[in-house]
């Protein structure tokens, strides 16, 4: 059987559907694979319907980023952490 590229619509439909929560480690590995290489359309599908910074999604690279969701989220916390850290640091300076 010769499985075709879904079009946004189509994508759309599929991803509103899904259900994130009842999917096991292996299927979100599959459904990763498959999109990453999907056309823009439908990878803006995904993301607009399927919360990819969600648990499971961490080797998704989105759309614009250079780095996978996982790695992006440690970005995020650790500049969040050094931020609030200096903050600390200033006030018991005053």
């Amino acid at each position: 059987m010769s499985v075709g590229v879904l079009s946004f619509s189509q994508a759309e439909q599929v991803f509103q559907n899904l259900d994130v929560t009842e999917l096991d480690n292996a299927e979100i590995e599959a459904i990763v694979e498959a999109v990453q290489d999907a056309p823009t359309e439908v990878r803006e599908a995904f993301e607009e319907s399927v919360d990819v910074f969600g648990a499971g999604f961490d080797d998704y690279v989105p759309l614009g980023s250079t780095v996978p969701v996982e790695t992006r989220r440690t970005l995020i916390a650790v500049a969040a952490g050094t931020g609030l850290a200096a903050v600390g640091a200033s006030r018991r300076n005053n």
